[in-house]
Parts: structure tokens; sequence; C-alpha cells
């Protein structure tokens, strides 16, 4: 059997010999509860409202759960391996990546002519995690929203890339609010990989994995100058006739430039 249980419960223990069943009910038995909580949690918690918070809490949930049952003398196995203890381990390989935070990509230079060449131009970089040097600047601040739309600029202030940005613990913006509902920007704060605070006009490193929109035969799609979905942050250095690729950055990191 692939799970198992001893208990002294005889209740328990004629729903296990069952046939099938009570293979079945095993694994409801180590697996359902830990599931639920941690889409409950997802739902409440705003850190655990994402792909990675429910992972976060599954890591969790899972052992504590099936060790729970231990100290209640009903004792759930895995392939003759305590529950709690092989899910624990599981958890401790799984989770280490997760809590270890976004990883560094690829420094490129951030000048908004190479962005252009290497970036909007050229798809070599698909998939990749690259860096980008700059300045975050937010330009859809909503009071009510918890996600808001940014521009990368250089130190003249041109563009470089668009990305959105969360209100959260780390990678993240921390927006605090005036007395009339308008952002506070002396007093809000970027948060970096370490939960660090960094100021709203100081110079940070941005890491993403970079995303270039393909068809569904993985075949990149070019767009050109004249295409209404060109980007006119790039209107000095476009030319007619020029091709360029659309993108989506994924799994931002903030570090502070030392």
């Amino acid at each position: 059997m692939i799970v198992g249980i001893k208990t002294t419960n005889r209740k328990i223990n004629d729903i296990v010999d069952t046939p099938f069943l009570g293979g079945l009910f095993i694994f409801v038995m180590i697996f359902i509860p830990a599931v639920l909580t941690s889409f409950l949690l997802q739902a409440l918690v705003p850190a655990f409202q994402n792909n990675k918070g429910f992972t976060k809490a599954l890591i969790f949930a899972l052992p504590a759960w099936n060790l729970l049952f231990w100290f209640l003398r009903l004792k759930l196995y895995i392939l003759f391996i305590p529950a709690w203890l092989l899910l624990g381990g599981i958890a401790v390989v799984k989770g280490y990546p997760i809590f270890e935070g976004e990883k560094p990509g690829k420094v490129l230079p951030s000048d908004e002519r190479s962005v252009w060449k290497n970036l909007y131009q050229k798809t070599e970089y698909d998939e990749q995690r690259i860096t980008l040097q700059g300045y975050i600047k937010i330009i859809n601040w909503l009071p009510t929203n918890h996600q808001h739309a940014c521009h990368l600029v250089n130190e003249k202030g041109n563009f470089l890339l668009r990305f959105a940005i969360k209100e959260k613990n780390k990678n993240a913006v921390n927006i605090r609010k005036k007395d009339n509902n308008e952002m506070d920007e002396a007093n809000s704060f970027f948060l970096d990989n370490d939960g660090n605070e960094i100021p709203l006009n100081k110079k940070v490193s941005l890491t993403f994995d970079i995303i270039y929109d393909k068809t569904k035969s993985g075949a990149y799609i070019p767009l050109t100058h004249e295409d209404s979905k060109f980007n006119p942050d790039f209107k000095n250095l476009a030319k007619p006739g020029d091709q360029y690729y659309f993108f989506v950055t994924k799994n931002i990191r903030i570090d502070k430039i030392k």
C-alpha cells in the first residue's frame, strides 16, 4: 500500500480494512484538511493571495496536520514513512527557494538605446531573468488598488520598460496616504528582496523574467513602427519600418544599489 495507518480506534481500522475505500480514506485524512486550510488562508490573508502564497501555506499545513495526528495517537504513513516526516522533508526542499526570494538575473545595459536594441528588437532573452538599473516611477496609482502600473526610467527620465508592482511585504511598494487620500510620496517606499525600505526617489536594480508574445505554435509576433501597439516611449529611437516584440515581466525582484 502507498498509504497506511496505525491506530487503536476500531471504527477507523474497520474503514481502513475496506478494499480501495480504506486507502482512499487514509489519503483524504493526510491531504484534504491541509489543502482546504491552505485555500482558506489564501482567501483570507493578503500575503497568501497568489500561487506562491498558497504553496507557502501548504508546506506548513501538510506536515503540521499530520504531526497533530501522531500526538493524537493516530499514525499516518506514506510509503511506510511517517506522513509528517515525509511531508516535512518535502516542505523544506520546496520551501527553501520560495522563502529565499526571487533570484538575481543577468545585468544588461540600462540606457534607452541599449534596452530598445537588446529587449525590444530581439528575443534572445525570452523566458530568462535579466536585471536593469533605474528609477521606478508609479504612473497609475489608485487609493483602492493594490497593484500599480510603473515605468522604469534612467537618470534622464527616459523610458526603459513597463511593469506592474504590488503592495506586499517585499519586492513591492508600501504606499502611505495623506489625509486627502493622495499618495504621501515622502513617507512611501519600495521594499527590496529582503523587505528593506528604499525611498521612492532612489535608483534600484530591477530583476524580472521576460516573456515575449508568441503564437500557439511558439512563433514570435513582430510588430512595426506603424503598428497601433507601438510603444510611443521609444518614438525618438524607432524608425519607420523597424520591427519590435512585445513582452511582459514576471517575478519582480528589487535590490538597492550599494
